[in-house]
């Protein structure tokens, strides 16, 4: 199981690319093989978040494999729900990395269920909010903490600029006499 071909393609945009050899994924059940010709961008990461998650990586097969499934799912019997399923069961099979994996499904499913009017499979909805939200907590979490800090560090900047203000009232000013600085001369020959 798992694909069973390399994926082989030729850039034709700046993000765009087109399969050059087929691409065979072998599921529990069906086979799909993702025609050559077909058009894919990897992962479609709103550039916002590709600090987290890049358009290419280990998941760039599944990226391929999904693509494909959302665009010509009824012509090989495969829904958006299934895709998705299916692009995360593939990711798992490349050892793509848990919450890497999670993320991606839930990025995936939210769209699928947004452009169907969740339609499409709303019983992910309580995985779909888990995957959802308690990232989101840990994220504010750190913000939070973040904020704090920074907002630590400005009072301290604050309070030394004081203090240097206050020394620069007290002492009168000290004039520090220097040397010349000695240039060097350089001869360019040609």
């Amino acid at each position: 199981m798992g694909f069973t071909t390399e994926l082989v393609v030729e850039q034709i945009g700046d993000l765009d690319w087109r399969l050059v050899e087929p691409l065979c994924y072998e599921g529990h059940t069906d086979t799909f093989e993702v025609r050559p010709g077909s058009e894919t961008d990897f992962a479609s990461v709103p550039g916002i978040f590709q600090w987290l998650v890049p358009r290419s990586g280990r998941y760039s097969k599944p990226a391929v494999l999904h693509d494909f499934l959302c665009r010509h799912g009824p012509e090989v019997g495969c829904n958006l729900a299934d895709a998705d399923g299916i692009f995360r069961r593939a990711m798992a099979e490349l050892d793509v990395p848990f919450l890497r994996r999670w993320i991606m499904w839930g990025a995936v499913r939210w769209r699928s269920l947004i452009k169907t009017r969740f339609a499409a499979g709303p019983g992910d909805l309580p995985q779909l909010l888990l995957v959802s939200v308690a990232p989101g907590i840990f994220v504010v979490a750190g913000g939070v903490v973040v904020l704090v800090l920074l907002l630590v560090w400005y009072l301290i900047e604050l309070a030394v600029a004081a203090m240097v203000a206050m020394l620069r009232a007290l002492v009168p000013s000290v004039r520090v006499r220097t040397k010349p600085a000695v240039r060097p001369k350089v001869r360019w020959s040609g």
